[in-house]
């Protein structure tokens, strides 16, 4: 299981998730690129003192004021608040997408060139607006019509960067659908049926998983969560314990996998189907021998997968990668023992 673990994306405990908000700022303010973002300093704030002819009245004395007071906590927040390692949320201009990126330690100021763009180097003078600049790791861009609709709060803070932490589980959902954090695993299947979800699928399915996932935790009062979205496109999404919720996905992915298109993987290695089948049969039947119960694996394994197919659910994209490449790695070392033995 170490080697699986491995391959199994991992979120820090303490995470910190900031929303920048792009509407309202006026063009140029906001700059994205390939591996990094910056806020352009304009002249009223470079300079020590308001430029010539910018204040000559009060009412534009005030405006001035106004907008240096809100860059200033602007950048406040960009160059000292944000840290390495934070996650920032930054819906792009039109409001298709959303980017997500893990602000790296680069910190830079860059002045304007006389083609219209921007280097860094030395400050030119007073006179020339600045921008700040932070190395940021894009890690995903998602469009809004697969966004979180709990999210969409964020978009509407009249603040240029706020404080995101309160949506953490909608953010890290958003990145991943299968990963480790603060010592617990999430495994989130997506419901993708359009048409009402009825209720002869959807209760003997949660039934069913239910049942894997205890026979697959280490007692009875295991520590297993559950979160349910399931409006149109949605989650159904278990938490717990680190081993029994891989060997519960583990377990999902035998039963319900095979060749059925969709859910878009296929785990076709019988001799770990094989094991995990005859290992939940030995789980269940100890724990439905005390109950005085009849074994259901075979019965309840046609009707996981037959709900699972109306619900159209599909397994975590994460989990597939990782069972790719856990089982490609696995068959490359089975191949150079093999070559070992036979030089021997």
């Amino acid at each position: 299981m170490e080697k699986f673990l491995k391959l199994i994306p991992v979120i820090p405990e303490e995470q910190k998730y900031w929303f920048i908000q792009t509407r309202g700022l006026k063009k140029g303010d906001l700059t994205i690129e390939k591996n990094y973002i910056g806020i352009r300093l304009p002249v009223l704030l470079n300079t020590g003192q308001m430029a010539a002819g910018m204040a000559d009245s009060q009412g534009g004395s005030e405006r001035i004021s106004g907008e240096r007071e809100e860059y200033r906590q602007l950048l406040k927040i960009f160059c000292c608040k944000i840290n390495q390692g934070d996650l920032i949320i930054v819906p792009a201009d039109e409001w298709t997408k959303v980017h997500f990126g893990i602000v790296r330690d680069g910190k830079e100021e860059a002045f304007p060139t006389d083609k219209g763009g921007w280097k860094t180097g030395e400050n030119p003078g007073p006179q020339w607006p600045v921008m700040k600049k932070r190395e940021v790791q894009w890690v995903k861009s998602v469009g809004m019509e697969e966004l979180d609709p709990h999210l969409f709060r964020l978009f509407y803070t009249k603040f240029p960067i706020s404080d995101a932490g309160q949506y953490a589980d909608f953010i890290d959902k958003s990145l991943h659908d299968f990963y480790i954090k603060g010592g617990r695993c999430h495994f989130i299947l997506h419901v993708q049926r359009r048409e009402p979800i009825k209720a002869r699928h959807f209760i003997p399915f949660m039934n069913d998983l239910l049942s894997i996932a205890d026979a697959a935790a280490d007692g009875d009062d295991a520590d297993l969560d559950m979160k349910v979205s399931v409006q149109s496109f949605g989650t159904i999404e278990l938490i717990g314990q680190i081993p029994n919720i891989i060997i519960t996905s583990l377990v999902v992915v035998a039963l319900i996998g095979g060749k059925t298109k969709v859910f878009g993987f296929e785990l076709d290695t019988p001799g770990i189907v094989g094991r995990i089948l005859e290992w939940l049969n030995v789980r269940k039947g100890e724990k439905e021998k005390e109950a005085e119960q009849p074994d259901l694996i075979e019965k309840q394994a046609e009707r996981l997968k037959t709900n699972a197919e109306n619900l159209e659910i599909k397994i975590p994209d994460e989990l597939q990668k990782a069972l790719q490449t856990y089982l490609a790695e696995s068959g490359e070392e089975k191949s150079e023992k093999q070559k070992v033995r036979e030089t021997e």
